[in-house]
């Protein structure tokens, strides 16, 4: 059965690195001390592993939590950059696709729905029309 690993614990580890304890990494992530010490000892059981030490004054990574925080920064970044580009509503570019008016059906829908998954943040500007009517409008368009 596949295991799921939770994001936000990943990040309170990963916080836990960079600030280097924990009171510290619950303060820069908005949380109490006792949540951060729990997601990252949820992240243990999970894994079957441990990656604080937490015998000398404070805490450091272990040799696991050192591989694991490697892996978690690449999860939260590539998670931090979806997440940025499907909230954000600014479009990243616009193409003009002119197409036949006898050939839009069946082809076309399935063209704009892979092209809209591949390049979710394009405008496309659909112009359907007569070929002599396209090709017009196509040697008319100023390249710039």
């Amino acid at each position: 059965m596949p295991r799921h690993l939770d994001l936000a614990a990943l990040r309170s580890l990963v916080t836990i690195a960079e600030t280097g304890g924990v009171t510290r990494a619950a303060a820069r992530l908005g949380l109490t001390q006792s949540a951060v010490s729990m997601q990252v000892r949820r992240l243990e059981e999970l894994l079957g592993q441990t990656f604080l030490d937490r015998s000398g004054r404070g805490v450091s990574l272990t040799a696991e939590g050192e591989q694991l925080v490697s892996y978690a920064r690449r999860m939260l970044a590539l998670n931090d950059e979806m997440v940025a580009m499907m909230t954000d509503a600014a479009y990243a570019g616009e193409v003009s696709l002119g197409v036949p008016s006898d050939i839009v059906y069946p082809h076309i829908p399935q063209v704009l729905r892979q092209f809209h998954a591949a390049w979710p943040r394009m405008r496309v500007l659909l112009d359907s029309s007569y070929t002599r009517k396209l090709k017009r409008r196509l040697a008319a368009a100023s390249w710039t």
